[in-house]
């Protein structure tokens, strides 16, 4: 978990001072999948509201949205092992694409970031997500594989492939601007299914509405 601060103890006196400095942190970085997870370094510092760590991202309410229409929804899904998870749903367009970005209510300063740990599934296994870091307002055209006509990711990962069951992933941040960030965390999804993983295909679990191949579909939670 993100944590950051300095405590010193001093003693031969009476009363035992502890000072603690705690930034407030989500982490991000450069995703590198092996065994097909992703490791990451980041960290994101608020000062602002000094609250550390900054958990369940994917849970705001404001998002900024590009490629394809896509829905999310939050909330219970038993079904899919989790208490309270966020539903992505895709059925692919014109575009091929679509993204998502979650917003943060104001300006972050992300100095001093560590990592940002999230969790994520596929509903049928297969399907390729690319997760999004570190993003700012732009004017200038994006670059693939950015599709996002306003802002600009610091770090944008490789696609990932999910499977049907929950895998902890991570990511890794060496980027040389941290501050001014809007949008923390994000992900673009693709139309392209790959070949779900044996262990996916085995899986008992049933699909938890849409068995269709051609919608992509996955879930997403604890991203700290």
């Amino acid at each position: 978990m993100p944590t950051s601060g300095h405590s010193y103890i001093f003693s031969n006196v009476p009363i035992i001072a502890l000072i603690s400095l705690i930034a407030a942190t989500l982490l991000f970085a450069n995703i590198f999948p092996a065994n097909n997870k992703i490791s990451v370094l980041g960290q994101i510092a608020n000062a602002q509201t000094s609250q550390f760590p900054i958990r369940n991202v994917e849970f705001s309410t404001s998002t900024d949205k590009a490629g394809d229409p896509v829905t999310v929804s939050v909330g219970p899904m038993t079904g899919a092992g989790c208490e309270v998870c966020s539903f992505i749903k895709y059925i692919p367009g014109v575009i091929g694409k679509a993204g998502v970005a979650y917003k943060s209510a104001q300006t972050l300063d992300l100095s001093g970031a560590k990592r940002i740990v999230f969790f994520a599934k596929g509903q049928l296994g297969g399907e390729n997500v690319a997760f999004v870091a570190i993003g700012k307002p732009s004017t200038t055209s994006p670059v693939p594989p950015n599709i996002f006509s306003n802002l600009n990711f610091a770090v944008i990962s490789k696609n990932v492939t999910l499977t049907k069951t929950w895998e902890r992933y991570q990511l890794s941040l060496n980027v040389s601007s941290v501050t001014g960030v809007t949008d923390p965390f994000g992900f673009i999804v693709s139309k392209v299914r790959s070949q779900a993983p044996a262990s996916s295909l085995n899986s008992p679990q049933p699909p938890l509405n849409d068995p269709s191949p051609n919608h992509i579909a996955f879930f997403l939670k604890g991203v700290t």
